[in-house]
């Protein structure tokens, strides 16, 4: 191997191989919270939708108001 340290004309193949493997992995890694907070978002709002048909707050039940026809007996 001739010529000083610094006066390398290449890099070695081996660090693209570790920044490409880094790389993958960094995109790896973007994915996978991308998706976990997607699920975690999807998930509250099945959460509330449920709570929601389940258990209506007062303002809903007061909007509701529901009208009785007229008692018979009275």
């Amino acid at each position: 191997m001739s010529g000083t340290l610094g006066q390398n004309p290449s890099p070695s193949p081996l660090i693209f191989k570790k920044l490409a493997a880094a790389e993958k992995q960094q995109q790896q890694r973007q994915a996978a919270s991308r998706a976990s907070a997607q699920r975690s978002r999807h998930n509250a709002m099945r959460h509330y939708a449920f709570r929601r048909l389940r258990f209506p707050s007062d303002d809903e039940l007061a909007s509701q108001s529901v009208s009785w026809p007229p008692c018979s007996r009275c």
